[in-house]
């Protein structure tokens, strides 16, 4: 049993240990960069603070108080009319569906901005999106994502009830808008009461720390991204997290999704710049411009 389990987590870079051999080693009050983890620890998983300045969301956005991706800016939003409860879930599920609109990929090659490379992956729909970097392949992501974001979004008062994965992605597309909005809520809601709260029992944000020419940023990891863009949202400045997995650009050509040959070594240069230099794939351009005349009112 163990080893199905420990083999279905794999799939998603994930593995379960044992507590006392991979304790958290908490550098959360140091002041380090997370460029230096490597050499205060050996195996263990490193609790470290990141500046939300050189944070990058999941759609490759910054998270500076001006950033145009859609989560933060609909929860900013919320945030600055001081609102609450059911309010601030309606607020935030317009502004988060308008953008659905507006911001829309054909497949893969679209959401991870290759528009212009003649690749592959053009038959796989937008939400089978990996990274390089990632252990997972983008066929195990087409087999597995979907049920996981349908036990995900049950969690959280959508019940989707197709098991074909194209008809679940479908539905939480079309649906899930007002699951992500009370989700927030509830996040907003505990973080005010009782601020953001580092410890294991209310588990952890992970993130994973890009490294170029010396310089870091950071994007949410496996787990925590509702509550990272949240917290830069309300303006929280560093926030703690477990590393993840720490890419460097130099090794591009060893990255899991490089070798496999998913990537050329081109592809993944640029892959890895627009999330380093918060350049989001060109579908969102109608969104952001959009943005830019709403604040201009």
């Amino acid at each position: 049993m163990k080893k199905i389990i420990q083999d279905l987590l794999a799939i998603f870079d994930m593995r379960l240990v044992r507590a006392s051999r991979y304790k958290i080693v908490n550098l959360s009050n140091k002041e380090i960069s997370p460029i230096s983890v490597p050499y205060y620890v050996n195996s263990q998983p490193a609790l470290v603070e990141v500046d939300c300045n050189v944070g990058r969301t999941n759609r490759w956005f910054d998270l500076s108080r001006n950033s145009f991706d859609p989560h933060y800016y609909a929860l900013k939003k919320g945030i600055n009319e001081g609102l609450s409860g059911d309010a601030f879930i309606e607020r935030v599920g317009k502004i988060l569906a308008i953008n659905k609109d507006m911001s829309v990929s054909k497949n893969v090659v679209e959401e991870l901005g290759l528009g212009d490379f003649e690749t592959k992956l053009n038959d796989y729909s937008s939400w089978a999106k990996v990274l390089p970097w990632d252990t997972c392949n983008i066929n195990e992501k087409v087999k597995n994502f979907p049920f996981m974001v349908k036990k995900n979004r049950a969690m959280h008062n959508l019940v989707i009830e197709s098991n074909d994965p194209d008809e679940i992605m479908r539905i939480d597309r079309e649906y899930g808008i007002h699951s992500h909005a009370e989700q927030y809520e509830k996040i907003f809601s505990s973080i005010k009461q009782r601020g953001l709260l580092k410890s294991e029992k209310y588990g952890f944000m992970t993130a994973e720390i890009l490294i170029k020419d010396g310089e870091y940023r950071w994007k949410p990891g496996s787990d925590g991204s509702h509550r990272t863009t949240l917290s830069a949202a309300m303006g929280i400045k560093k926030i703690p997290v477990i590393v993840d997995k720490i890419i460097r650009y130099e090794d591009l050509e060893y990255w899991p999704n490089v070798v496999n040959s998913t990537f050329s070594k081109k592809e993944a240069e640029i892959i890895f710049n627009r999330i380093f230099d918060a350049s989001p794939p060109e579908f969102y351009s109608q969104w952001i411009g959009h943005c830019t005349q709403s604040d201009k009112k």
